[in-house]
């Protein structure tokens, strides 16, 4: 009984371990996501102000003689 009660410890341990690398493993996958779309949502609004300060120059150079 007592082999059977440590072999059974030992299964459910290593599996415990098992589970929780598969679980890091998750979790480091997740943060790499998420900080791949944080560069690429900083990219965009880069851009965006990139694309309105053009906008705002080329405004000011065409309406300038208007006013």
């Amino acid at each position: 009984m007592g082999i059977l009660k440590t072999t059974t410890i030992k299964k459910f341990l290593q599996m415990q371990r098992t589970h929780l690398k598969k679980h890091e493993r998750y979790q480091d996958k997740q943060e790499c996501i998420f900080q791949i779309v944080q560069q690429r949502e900083d990219e965009l609004i880069h851009s965006f102000r990139n694309q309105a300060d053009i906008l705002i120059e080329y405004m000011q150079e065409v309406l300038t003689p208007y006013f």
